[in-house]
C-alpha cells in the first residue's frame, strides 16, 4: 500500500490528477488518481477541505502563509468551505502572521451553506 506524508498535502481538492496511458498517439484510458480518497466527492462538491484531523491542522500549515491562502484562490473559484475551517485560518493568520485581516475581502468570497 501506498502511504504519504498528509502533512505534506495541499487541500484535498489538489491532491489528484489525471492519468492518460496512450500508447504511440493512440487514443488511452484515462484514470482518476485520488490519494487522498477524498479528492473526487470534494471536487464535485466544490468543497474545500483540510487533509488532516483538527488536532493536526496547525502542525498542517507548516507556518506557511501561502499554502493557507490558496483557500482565498478556491473561495473566488466557487468552492466553499466549513465554517470551523474558516475560523481556524483567520485565527492563524491574526496569530501567527501578526497581521490585520480584512474580513469583508474573505467574507464577501465566502459562500453561504
Amino acid at each position: 500500500m501506498l502511504t504519504t506524508d498528509r502533512l505534506k498535502w495541499g487541500f484535498t481538492v489538489d491532491e489528484s490528477g489525471l492519468l492518460d496511458n496512450n500508447n504511440n498517439n493512440q487514443l488511452g484510458e484515462v484514470y482518476f488518481i485520488d490519494y487522498t480518497a477524498q479528492s473526487q466527492m470534494d471536487i464535485c462538491e466544490n468543497s474545500i477541505k483540510i487533509p488532516v484531523q483538527p488536532s493536526y491542522w496547525k502542525k498542517w500549515t507548516n507556518n506557511n502563509l501561502l499554502k493557507i491562502l490558496q483557500v482565498y484562490n478556491h473561495v473566488v473559484n466557487g468552492f466553499t468551505i466549513e465554517e470551523r475551517e474558516y475560523q481556524f485560518f483567520i485565527d492563524f493568520i491574526k496569530t501567527d502572521f501578526n497581521v490585520e485581516v480584512r474580513f469583508f475581502i474573505f467574507w464577501s468570497f465566502k459562500t453561504e451553506a
